[in-house]
């Protein structure tokens, strides 16, 4: 049997097993999370392409309801129903009646019913006074569930710059390309 010379080892072999199970954890991890990120951002998404069962997001664009949550964060709301018994002091995402096109996440200070139909009284948290507006429940159309801070930037730069993150991601790839497999390879050359 030939003894084996150290320095013929690839480098692979040079590591301890204790050092592969670390490096496996550590890309076992990476891949975990990314997994999870990705399954995060997919129900995200199905929710606001309208499929019923999952949530609906929205990113926060001005300062109404801190501290309840800030500007950039993003809001996840379950979707309404109007089997869903409407309570004072829930956050709700509803349709402006008086700017057509625009969502509001403001709190239900009160329900009025008026003519067989009801309607709420909502105000922002940072607000003085109540909306100047009562709001139809049929323009309700989400109820808050929670909010991830800032995390609305992310989605609103990504969204707006997809095109420079695609680029970014290609020169690092080629960067990791050159440095892996042109690089090394002939810093290895020189010095055997």
């Amino acid at each position: 049997m030939q003894a084996l010379d150290p320095s013929k080892l690839g480098r692979r072999q040079k590591l301890s097993n204790r050092q592969r199970r670390w490096r496996k954890l550590g890309t076992w991890s990476l891949v975990g999370a990314f997994l999870m990120i990705f399954a995060f951002f997919l129900v995200l998404d199905l929710g606001d392409m309208g499929v019923k069962s999952f949530p609906i997001t929205y990113i926060v664009r001005s300062g109404s309801m801190v501290p309840a949550f800030n500007t950039g964060s993003l809001i996840v709301d379950t979707r309404f129903t109007s089997q869903m018994p409407l309570k004072s002091r829930e956050i709700v995402t509803f349709a402006n009646p008086v700017q057509q096109g625009v969502l509001l996440t403001h709190q239900i200070v009160g329900i009025v019913h008026k003519n067989h139909k009801v309607f709420i009284k909502t105000k922002g948290e940072a607000n003085k006074y109540p909306d100047a507006f009562l709001t139809p429940e049929s323009n309700i159309v989400g109820v808050y569930h929670f909010a991830i801070p800032l995390l609305g930037y992310v989605i609103v730069f990504i969204k707006t710059r997809w095109l420079w993150l695609a680029e970014m991601v290609a020169g690092f790839l080629a960067i990791y390309v050159v440095l892996t497999k042109v690089i090394r390879p002939a810093r290895k050359e020189i010095k055997s």
